[in-house]
């Protein structure tokens, strides 16, 4: 037997709330379906060079908090070069 993927928590909240918008604010049923069909279309965004964009978003954000690292580096040595000049 092969297991479906279960929706998270949040995510099912998330989908409850916008069915319920989408059934108040449009009275046509054939709209209302279409709409909600396509909330259970999920497709994880690619990148424009084809690689998943989760990957070059993970790449930038290693990047910035290896910067973050040599910064903070930077403090903790004028702070060091601060003392020894009182």
């Amino acid at each position: 037997m092969v297991k479906k993927k279960k929706l998270s928590k949040g995510l099912k909240r998330h989908l409850r709330k916008e069915k319920s918008r989408i059934r108040r604010e449009f009275l046509d049923v054939k709209k209302q379906k279409e709409l909600i069909n396509e909330l259970y279309l999920f497709k994880k965004p690619v990148a424009q060079d084809g690689s998943k964009k989760s990957e070059v978003d993970n790449k930038k954000i290693n990047k910035k908090k290896s910067d973050n690292k040599k910064i903070d580096n930077k403090k903790a040595d004028d702070k060091k070069v601060d003392d020894k000049k009182k």
